[in-house]
């Protein structure tokens, strides 16, 4: 926010209008996410859906924990990513020098992880459902949760990740200026850093709805590649503002899946 004028990338278009409009847009839908899609979503999975009783209560588990998410993700710490700078802006009501980076990214990563372990459980209880009695996919009770154990310590171990080594960049403040990337300092390890963060992302969409690979695959791929320096700036800017709303918005897919 500190520069004027054009900048690298299109990052202007972020900096003028797209952050502040992906704001407003969240502010707006976290409520009506929470007051008014959760609670049609609850009522046509309780009343309406005839599934077992372990997978109704693993959905509506899997609701519940997204309400927090999305209060958390779309009120308290809103985060936009600045590709293909490995910076993360912040414009949640605790972005503040008060609270700790770290313990925000944590908290966003606890409920990001959290959300996807009722959806697990969800899709292996349809699997083992449909296989034939004989196939040797087939698992016992037994072995299913001691697969559920196992993915769900997987994915714990990125929320440790997160509290145990996030750290902010020494070259923070000269980031901040809209540098190239080539000559900062850490670049390299900023760019694992960054590799890791997308792909721990791209794993919770993919668990969770195929309609995200889409945008966390373009996410590995700008973080990865300099595809950036032969796009448009008005694409680039166009592709920020649509991941980030995508991640933000997740449930509002999920949700369509009930109404139809």
């Amino acid at each position: 926010y500190r520069m004027t004028g054009k900048l690298e990338y299109g990052l202007e278009w972020d900096r003028d209008q797209l952050i502040s409009l992906a704001a407003t847009i969240r502010r707006i839908y976290w409520p009506f996410s929470v007051f008014l899609m959760l609670p049609l979503v609850l009522f046509i999975l309780i009343r309406k859906t005839k599934m077992d009783l372990d997978c109704k209560l693993a959905f509506v588990a899997h609701m519940a924990i997204l309400v927090v998410f999305d209060v958390y993700n779309g009120l308290f710490y809103q985060i936009y990513t600045l590709l293909p700078f490995p910076v993360i802006v912040c414009t949640g009501i605790v972005c503040d020098d008060q609270h700790s980076p770290r313990t925000l990214l944590t908290i966003l990563a606890f409920w990001t992880i959290l959300l996807c372990v009722p959806y697990l459980f969800v899709m292996m209880r349809i699997h083992q459902k449909i296989l034939n009695e004989d196939s040797y996919l087939k698992l016992s009770h037994r072995s299913q949760l001691l697969l559920m154990m196992v993915l769900t310590l997987v994915l714990a171990s990125n929320v440790y990740g997160f509290g145990a080594w996030s750290v902010e960049s020494e070259d923070k403040e000269e980031t901040i200026q809209f540098i190239t990337v080539q000559k900062s300092r850490t670049y390299e390890l900023q760019m694992r850093f960054m590799l890791s963060m997308s792909i721990q992302y791209f794993l919770q969409e993919f668990l969770t709805s195929i309609l995200f690979i889409i945008p966390m695959a373009f996410l590995f791929i700008f973080m990865v590649t300099p595809i950036a320096n032969v796009l448009s700036d008005t694409i680039l800017g166009l592709f920020r503002f649509t991941l980030i709303l995508s991640l933000s918005c997740i449930k509002l897919g999920l949700s369509l899946v009930f109404f139809f």
